[in-house]
C-alpha cells in the first residue's frame, strides 16, 4: 500500500485562486475597466457633440441673422420708397401754392395754408422746405437751420435726372431725413421740395426684430463707423459713442444695403455671445457626462457590493473545502467520486487507496467497474439506481483489491454535483457480516446505464 501522498483539489476545488470568487477577483477589474473605457467613450462622443452643438448654433444664428437683416433691409427701403410716392402726389396736388411760395416767400397765410396740408398728409413731418433750380432754398420752414448735409444732398439732387441718397441730417429740432422730390416747371421755374421727416419711425422697425446677443442698428455706407439710427432712436439719443470702435468692428455678424439710401443694416453682437454658446454647449455636455459619472459610481457600488459578497462566499468556499478535505482525508471508511458515465474514478481518499492497495495515481486511470466483482455487468444498474433514487445503500459488495484478492464491503452511495454534472459518491468499509448481493438482484443492476427507467 502507498503511503498517505500530499492532498490534492478535489473535482470540485478551484485550481487557482484568480478566479471570480477570489478576493480582488478579475470581474471587479473588468468591470472597472469597462468603466473609465465607457467615460472615455463618453467623453469623446460629448466633444463630438459640443463642436457640433457650437457650430450648429452659429450657423443658425448667421441665418437667423441674415434674415432678419433682408427683412429689415427691404422694409426700410419701402419705407422710403412710399413716402418718395406720397411727396410726388403732394407736390402733383399742391404745384400752385407751391409755384405761389416761390414767388411770394413772406406770404405767411401761404406758408400756414401749406404747412397745414402737410400736416394733414405727414403727421410725423417736422418742417418743409422749397429749393429754386440752382440749389438755394427759397423758403425754409426751419429758419435758416439747412445744414451742410442738407445742402450737399440739395446740390445733388437738383442736377438732371440724379437724386442723393438719403441718408439721417442733425438738426437742433431733430435728427431727420428728408425726401426730396423735384415740382413740375411752371414756365421757366423748377426747383425741389422736400420734406423733413424724424428718424423716431426708422428706430421703431428696427425694434420690431429682436435677436438674441445682437443690436440692430443703421449706419452710414459712405462711412460704416458712423450710428445713423439705433431701436432707441437716431444718434443723438445714444447712451454711447455714436461711432463703432475697433473691436465693435469685428463684433458685425451681418450687413445689409437699404436701396435707395446710404444706409447699411448690421448686426452687432455682443463680445460675450460666442462665451455664452461655449458655456452653453458645455454645461449640456457636463450634465450628461455628471450622469454617466454618477452612473459608473452607481455600478461602481453594486460591483463593490457583489466584490464583498464574492468575498465572503470565497471565504465560506474555502473554509467548507479545507473541512470536507480533512474530513475526506482522515475518514476510516474508503471515499470514492466516481464518474458514472465515464466510468472512472475522479478522486478517491487514503484510506481508498489502503482498503484496495492501489495508489492514488493507479485508481485514477482504472475503470470504476474494474473495482467490483463483476463490475461490467453490475455496474451501470448500481449506477442508474444511484442516479434515480438519490441515494442506495448494498452490503456484501465484492471488491477487487490490487493484489487479487476480494474484500466484502458494505457500500453507501449517492449522487452528487460534480465537475458540471451528476457523479457518485460512494463510501466503502469491511462488511460487519458477509452478505453478498444476490442472485437475484444481479440482472437488474447489469441494466445498462443508458436504458430508460
Amino acid at each position: 500500500m502507498e503511503p498517505a501522498a500530499e492532498s490534492t483539489p478535489l473535482p470540485s476545488q478551484p485550481e487557482t485562486g484568480g478566479n471570480e470568487l477570489s478576493p480582488g477577483g478579475r470581474s471587479t477589474r473588468r468591470l472597472l475597466r469597462a468603466g473609465l473605457l465607457f467615460l472615455l467613450v463618453a467623453a469623446g462622443m460629448l466633444t463630438w457633440y459640443g463642436v457640433n452643438e457650437y457650430h450648429q448654433r452659429a450657423e443658425q444664428r448667421q441665418l437667423l441673422v441674415g434674415t432678419a437683416l433682408g427683412i429689415v433691409s427691404v422694409q426700410v427701403a419701402q419705407f422710403i420708397s412710399e413716402y418718395h410716392r406720397r411727396v410726388d402726389v403732394f407736390v402733383r396736388e399742391n404745384q400752385e401754392a407751391i409755384k405761389h411760395l416761390f414767388d411770394e416767400p413772406n406770404d405767411d397765410a401761404g406758408i400756414a395754408w401749406l404747412e397745414g396740408q402737410l400736416k394733414l398728409r405727414f403727421p410725423e413731418a417736422f418742417a418743409f422746405t422749397l429749393v429754386g433750380n440752382d440749389g438755394r432754398p427759397v423758403l425754409e420752414d426751419f429758419e435758416g437751420l439747412v445744414g451742410e448735409n442738407c445742402r450737399a444732398d440739395i446740390y445733388e439732387s437738383v442736377l438732371p435726372g440724379s437724386q442723393a441718397p438719403i441718408s439721417i441730417h442733425p438738426n437742433p429740432f431733430a435728427y431727420h431725413f428728408d425726401i426730396m422730390t423735384p415740382w413740375p416747371p411752371v414756365g421757366n421755374v423748377a426747383g425741389l421740395f422736400f420734406v423733413s421727416i424724424r428718424a423716431d419711425h426708422l428706430a421703431d422697425m428696427l425694434s420690431q426684430f429682436t435677436l438674441p446677443g445682437h443690436e440692430l442698428l443703421l449706419v452710414k455706407a459712405s462711412d460704416p463707423t458712423l450710428i445713423e439710427v439705433s431701436k432707441a432712436g437716431s444718434r443723438d439719443r445714444l447712451q454711447r459713442a455714436i461711432r463703432l470702435g475697433p473691436e465693435e468692428l469685428k463684433w458685425i455678424n451681418g450687413r445689409q444695403a437699404v436701396r435707395g439710401t446710404n444706409w447699411e443694416v448690421i448686426a452687432l453682437g455682443s463680445p460675450t455671445l460666442a462665451r455664452k454658446d461655449l458655456l452653453a454647449v458645455a454645461w449640456q455636455a457636463g450634465l450628461a457626462m455628471a450622469g454617466f459619472v454618477l452612473m459608473l459610481i452607481l455600478a461602481a457600488q453594486v460591483a463593490r457590493n457583489e466584490a464583498r459578497r464574492r468575498r465572503k462566499t470565497w471565504r465560506a468556499l474555502k473554509l467548507s473545502e479545507a473541512r470536507f478535505r480533512q474530513i475526506f482525508e482522515q475518514c476510516n471508511d474508503a471515499i470514492l467520486i466516481v464518474d458514472p458515465v465515464a466510468d472512472r474514478v475522479l478522486e478517491a481518499n487514503p484510506s481508498a487507496w489502503s482498503m484496495s492497495g492501489y495508489s492514488r495515481e493507479q485508481l485514477l486511470t482504472l475503470p470504476a467497474s474494474r473495482l467490483v466483482t463483476m463490475g461490467h455487468e453490475i455496474f451501470p444498474g448500481l449506477a442508474r439506481r444511484i442516479l434515480k433514487d438519490g441515494a442506495t445503500q448494498l452490503s456484501g459488495v465484492h471488491l477487487l483489491c490490487h493484489d487479487g484478492s476480494v474484500l466484502e464491503v458494505d457500500l453507501s452511495a449517492s449522487s452528487i454535483f460534480c465537475n458540471g454534472g451528476t457523479c457518485v459518491l460512494a463510501l466503502a468499509r469491511t462488511a460487519a457480516s458477509p452478505k453478498p448481493t444476490s442472485d437475484a438482484e444481479l440482472p437488474v443492476l447489469a441494466t445498462p446505464l443508458h436504458k430508460p427507467i
